[in-house]
């Protein structure tokens, strides 16, 4: 069975949390001592779930025209970017990235598109909401711009994450302007009224041209939570499924080849998130390792800049001697790599 598992976080996690978490994540420990030197990428986690859905790269991961195909639009050749509606922090010398607002009423995401749209008619921009949370724009010509997913900014500088590329500089004036329509549209000042969050901007990334698959994927089956992958792997045919209560679940019936679980856990802080980790998920893989029930497993740990991936294997008789002599700290194995970056 070939398992990658992606695990969002855990290379932003402070040191202090990993120096914290030595005594409890002991089986991540031993899984990252006995994997082979990691590989790492500036690419993040659009890239391993396109590529594992034989989705080509463009200047950019084009997510929003396979999410367009899930809910039933029809992407044709244009140019497509999710739009998601976001909160902003403003701070005296920054503006950061608050999150998305999630409790939109339809009237709410309606009242919003019309203004959008009628802006920006002259420049051939069209917003869609195929969800009063998920928001599409779509124009007709191929850009050159490359984003960053709204999780991977979220608590973050705002300059460090806007739209790059030959193109870019056109969108970030857009989005300023957006920023600018929404900023007293009649929609907020009801919400701000009510102290619900407002809609301050709209945060643009995953563009791209709808281009089927040129080979078929070799992932067959996708484990996640996450509303916009379970969107991209349904339209791109996969079997989508709900994570699982325990490993063993993973691990049985026929056909289990070929198998991405994605975890979505929020920035780590402390030991306990990271013990929870290894009690549910590194101990029970650890051991199927040990059976030969896995002959590997693909670890991919994604930060905002990057990723790494280990690729771990059942730990010789050497190796497991050498981890019980040695004991290596978790916050040394990710330190070294995160230094080699």
């Amino acid at each position: 069975m070939q398992l990658t598992l992606v695990i969002s976080g855990l290379l932003d996690a402070a040191p202090s949390a990993l120096a914290a978490a030595d005594a409890s994540a002991t089986a991540l420990a031993r899984i990252l001592a006995a994997s082979a030197t990691p590989t790492f990428r500036r690419d993040g986690l659009p890239a391993v779930l396109c590529e594992a859905l034989a989705i080509r790269r463009q200047s950019d991961w084009p997510i929003a025209p396979w999410r367009a195909r899930a809910h039933g639009i029809e992407p044709g050749g244009a140019y497509w970017l999710c739009a998601d509606p976001v909160s902003m922090l403003v701070q005296r010398e920054s503006v950061r990235l608050n999150g998305v607002v999630e409790d939109l009423a339809s009237a709410e995401t309606a009242s919003l598109l019309a203004t959008l749209n009628a802006h920006f008619v002259g420049e051939g921009l069209r917003f869609y909401a195929p969800q009063p949370g998920n928001w599409l724009v779509q124009i007709d010509k191929p850009q050159q711009i490359e984003t960053f997913p709204t999780e991977v900014a979220l608590g973050h500088v705002l300059l460090e994450f806007l739209p790059r590329g030959p193109d870019g500089a056109r969108w970030r004036r857009w989005q300023n302007e957006m920023q600018m329509l929404l900023f007293d549209h009649p929609v907020n000042r009801e919400r701000e009224s009510s102290r619900r969050p407002i809609v301050d901007s709209v945060w643009l990334w995953g563009g791209g041209v709808f281009e089927a698959p040129r080979q078929v994927p070799s992932t067959k089956k996708i484990y996640t939570d996450v509303q916009w992958i379970r969107e991209l792997a349904g339209a791109a045919g996969m079997a989508v499924l709900a994570l699982p209560d325990a490993v063993a679940q993973l691990l049985e019936g026929p056909g289990t080849a070929d198998t991405l679980v994605y975890l979505d856990t929020p920035a780590i802080s402390g030991s306990e998130q990271l013990a929870t980790l290894d009690r549910v998920w590194f101990q029970p893989l650890e051991n199927a390792l040990q059976r030969r029930d896995l002959a590997a497993i693909d670890l991919v740990l994604t930060q905002r800049s990057g990723m790494m991936t280990f690729v771990a294997r059942r730990a010789n008789l050497f190796g497991r001697w050498r981890y019980r002599w040695s004991k290596p700290s978790l916050l040394n194995l990710l330190a070294i790599e995160r230094q080699a970056m």
